[in-house]
């Protein structure tokens, strides 16, 4: 995933991903799965899939924002992305 305008590119990985136990880095790692409302595991694409959760850890110690909140070497972030249907798209994929 792009954000902040294409400066910073996220991985998300799937399935039964593991680190490979390397140095911490700014990004993290990031595990990703498709769920339902109900918290299950679906298959991407699923008309079940809701949103995506991503569970990143390993990031070096910082600040949640600029003089904002520190977090420190063994923070988790979870995240949830929700999954848009955009008026006149037939299957929810661009």
């Amino acid at each position: 995933m792009e954000i902040d305008s294409g400066s910073q590119t996220r991985f998300f990985h799937f399935v039964d991903w593991r680190s490979s136990g390397g140095r911490a880095t700014w990004q993290g790692d990031s595990t990703a799965a498709w769920v339902s409302r109900r918290g299950q595991a679906v298959p991407p694409g699923s008309a079940k899939a809701k949103y995506l959760k991503v569970i990143t850890t390993r990031m070096l110690p910082g600040y949640l924002r600029k003089n904002g909140v520190p977090y420190g070497e063994n923070a988790t972030l979870t995240e949830d992305y929700d999954f848009i249907h955009e008026q006149g798209e037939t299957n929810g994929w661009s």
